[in-house]
């Protein structure tokens, strides 16, 4: 007789860079996952208010996740220390305040950019449209998933252009799966949910 040996949601968060999740394929003999996502808008958000000691800009209800990748614009002058026609990756501090940061690796390191003046005006951040969106199941045989070598799954591909969802049925005859949503650019809220069973 089959039983579900496994059925949990492994990934449920707002992101704006690569996220994965490990699924252990030990006496698993069938495997399904089920990916929802749903694109964010691309809402550009204004503020006026900075914290120079904290490197910080109250941009309020801005609804964005850390990674988000975009450009500043401003009726006056920026904070010293931005710059126009220049992309900056979020750090969300919490709901109301956001850092900026030079890199999506600054980002998600915490390393905000150095803010030196307040500025003038009122500014504006217009986050960049989702691109280069795409959710992976990948698998590997080495007994260490944290450092393993992951190979894709042949069909177990999709290029996430807009709000959808995907089911995959991979095989589920190797030691580890994983599935891996990633972007280039954008935002998206993503679910991922996983059956695995013993027949």
């Amino acid at each position: 007789m089959t039983t579900i040996v496994a059925s949990a949601v492994k990934i449920n968060s707002t992101i704006a860079s690569l996220t994965e999740s490990v699924i252990d394929l030990v006496n698993v003999k069938t495997l399904s996952v089920y990916a929802k996502y749903t694109v964010a808008a691309a809402t550009a958000k204004t503020f006026t208010t900075v914290d120079q000691a904290q490197e910080t800009a109250t941009v309020t209800a801005h609804g964005y996740a850390t990674g988000r990748k975009g450009q500043l614009t401003t009726s006056g002058t920026l904070p010293t220390g931005l710059s126009l026609a220049t992309d900056y990756f979020i750090i969300a501090v919490d709901a109301n305040t956001v850092k900026f940061a030079t890199s999506l690796a600054n980002a998600l390191a915490g390393t905000p950019v150095n803010l030196t003046g307040a500025g003038t005006g009122t500014h504006t951040f217009t986050p960049t449209a989702l691109a280069g969106g795409i959710v992976n199941i990948y698998e590997t045989n080495d007994s260490d998933s944290s450092a393993a070598d992951w190979n894709v799954i042949p069909n177990m591909t999709a290029n996430i252009t807009a709000t959808g969802k995907s089911v995959f049925k991979p095989n589920a005859d190797s030691r580890y799966a994983k599935i891996s949503f990633d972007m280039t650019a954008g935002q998206m809220d993503v679910i991922a949910t996983v059956c695995a069973k013993d027949g």
